[in-house]
C-alpha cells in the first residue's frame, strides 16, 4: 500500500487506453533493487548450488523416493511370479507322481475286470507316502467320491537357493526386515 499512497486519480488524466495491472503497477522496475532483479533475471528452473529453495528439494526427494519404490515393486513382482510359477510346477509334479504310484497298484492288480478302488488300500498307500508338508491329497474313485484323504507332514530340509548364485538386493531387504521386526 506504501506504493499506491503517492499516487492520485486526480492528478493523472485518464487514458482511454485501458488499465495498467499487474507487476508494473504493484512494484516498478524502480522500486526494486537492483541486486534482487538481477538475482530473479538469473535464476533458471533448476537453481544451481545450494541456493535450492526447499519446494525443489522436497519434489526432487520424493520423485527419487517414488522411483526407488516403482522399482522395487517391479523387482518384487516379477520374482514372484516366478516362485509361484516353480511352485505350481513342483505341485504338477507331485501329482503326477502320486497319480503313478496307484496307477502302477491298479495295474498290478488288473484282472480285466473294472476296478474296484478299496478304501483300506487306499489309506495305506497314502500313509506310505512322503507329502510335503502344507500339501493335501484327495483321492476319488469312478464315481468322484472320495476315498482317502492325508495331509502332508514331511518338512524339506534341503530347501535353500545355492550359495553361487547371491541375491544382494533380497539378502539386503531380508537381513534389514530381520533387524526391523526383530523387537
Amino acid at each position: 500500500m506504501t506504493l499506491a499512497e503517492g499516487y492520485h486519480l486526480r492528478e493523472h488524466p485518464h487514458d482511454d487506453d485501458g488499465v495498467v495491472l499487474g507487476d508494473d503497477f504493484v512494484a516498478p522496475d524502480n522500486v526494486v533493487e537492483e541486486e534482487v532483479r538481477i538475482r530473479r533475471a538469473r535464476r533458471g528452473y533448476i537453481s544451481r548450488g545450494g541456493g535450492a529453495s526447499l519446494t525443489r528439494k522436497i519434489i526432487t526427494f520424493n520423485l527419487i523416493a517414488l522411483n526407488v519404490l516403482v522399482a522395487g515393486i517391479l523387482y518384487l513382482s516379477a520374482s514372484r511370479d516366478g516362485l509361484a510359477q516353480q511352485r505350481a510346477d513342483s505341485l504338477h509334479a507331485d501329482v503326477e507322481l502320486i497319480a503313478d504310484v496307484f496307477e502302477a497298484q491298479v495295474a498290478a492288480g488288473n484282472t480285466g475286470d473294472p476296478v474296484v478302488v478299496d478304501p483300506a488300500t487306499v489309506e495305506r498307500t497314502l500313509a506310505d507316502l512322503d507329502v510335503q508338508q502344507g500339501n493335501e491329497v484327495f483321492v476319488f474313485n469312478a464315481q468322484s467320491e472320495l476315498v482317502g484323504r492325508s495331509q502332508g507332514t514331511v518338512v524339506l530340509v534341503g530347501n535353500r537357493v545355492a550359495e553361487s548364485s547371491p541375491t544382494v538386493i533380497t539378502d539386503a531387504l531380508n537381513r534389514f526386515w530381520d533387524t526391523l521386526s526383530a523387537p
